[in-house]
């Protein structure tokens, strides 16, 4: 720690590296949004869902999950191969359907 004036200021706050490499032991988290999320998805299985379609769709649920968190979540679903993403001409975005 230095002192500068009268803020001390903190020169290692966190360990990013550290972070990231336990964040990404391939452990699943089952966190309520990611719930939410994969459920919504499930109910359009029949048919392919956009970001704006799903944000829109945890909205009518009284679900709040913010843009990133849809985004990374989508993300890590699709690496784990539960959803399919495909980019349609004209929709307007990418589109996700469950596997």
């Amino acid at each position: 720690m230095t002192k500068v004036g009268s803020v001390i200021k903190m020169k290692k706050v966190f360990n990013f590296q550290k972070r990231s490499v336990t964040m990404n032991t391939g452990k699943v988290y089952k966190t309520k949004q990611r719930e939410c999320i994969l459920e919504c998805i499930r109910k359009k299985a029949d048919a392919y869902i956009t970001i704006q379609q799903l944000s829109e769709e945890l909205e009518k649920q009284n679900q709040k999950v913010g843009l990133t968190t849809i985004y990374r979540t989508l993300d890590k679903l699709e690496q784990e191969k539960a959803i399919a993403r495909i980019n349609i001409d004209g929709v307007g975005g990418t589109c996700y359907r469950y596997l």
